[in-house]
């Protein structure tokens, strides 16, 4: 996936300054400018997706795209909800019109937000081009994710079925048609709780740099951030289907979203 590196600098840095007053980071966290600018935006509630279409599909996009977004909704309510009792409402906006797709979703719970951001979309970027996850490999990470979150507190069968609605999550994310890259990248503590190795980690999907731009011209560049007429609508969860029901491909998902009820 191509994403001008300067165009993801521009839309982060206007998104850290609207929560911070701030062009630059307050720490230089990481090296490469783009994962730290993430990173500090994460510890501001601010998650941002890239996601691309094959050329084919890009007609759809806006279904795609609410599908993807709904999905990461789902994940955050059944997280932020089931665990915290919280009823925070995210919001999820295009970041401006161009492609890639980049897309901004805020939420208040920094604790989940950094579970999207230091597992779960690099996980998803890193297994979308393999689709090789196991079912047991994606309890092994909603379980990951339920130690990082200190779901001790929480009883069996609610525990049960944040996993199992959790891996239906994860399973719709890794058969969509948008194919992600992640911005951030695992965190050390994630890497070794799922038992990823350091060479599956490096082949995650990251955007790659168009060489040759002239990055003080697009810095400077009017972007839409956050602009209202680019808010997402994000509509009602639709209802799971049962374990027993095996139509979990890619299509079925599609079909169910489109024909809530």
């Amino acid at each position: 996936m191509v994403v001008q590196t300067t165009r993801l600098e521009t839309i982060l840095k206007m998104l850290l300054q609207q929560k911070t007053g701030s062009l630059e980071p307050p720490a230089k966290t990481f090296d490469n400018r783009v994962e730290n600018l993430a990173y500090h935006l994460s510890n501001e509630g601010v998650v941002v997706l890239v996601g691309e279409l094959h050329p084919t599909q890009r007609s759809e996009w806006s279904m795609h795209l609410q599908l993807l977004m709904h999905t990461y909704t789902e994940l955050y309510y059944l997280l932020n909800n089931g665990l915290y009792n919280s009823t925070d409402t995210p919001v999820a906006y295009l970041a401006d019109q161009k492609y890639p797709i980049v897309v901004v979703f805020e939420a208040k719970t920094l604790i989940v937000v950094r579970v999207l951001t230091d597992l779960i979309i690099p996980y998803i970027a890193l297994r979308q081009s393999d689709n090789m996850a196991s079912r047991a490999e994606l309890r092994g990470i909603i379980d990951t994710i339920l130690e990082e979150l200190g779901a001790s507190h929480i009883d069996l069968a609610k525990k049960q079925y944040i996993r199992n609605t959790g891996i239906q999550c994860l399973q719709t994310l890794l058969q969509s048609d948008l194919k992600q890259a992640s911005l951030t990248n695992f965190s050390q503590a994630f890497l070794i709780d799922t038992g990823l190795t350091q060479t599956q980690v490096s082949e995650t999907k990251r955007p790659s740099t168009i060489p040759g731009l002239d990055s003080q011209k697009a810095a400077t560049r009017q972007m839409p951030v956050a602009s209202p007429k680019n808010i997402i609508p994000l509509p009602p969860l639709p209802q799971r289907r049962k374990d027993n029901d095996d139509d979990n491909t890619a299509g079925g998902l599609i079909a169910r979203f489109l024909n809530r009820g």
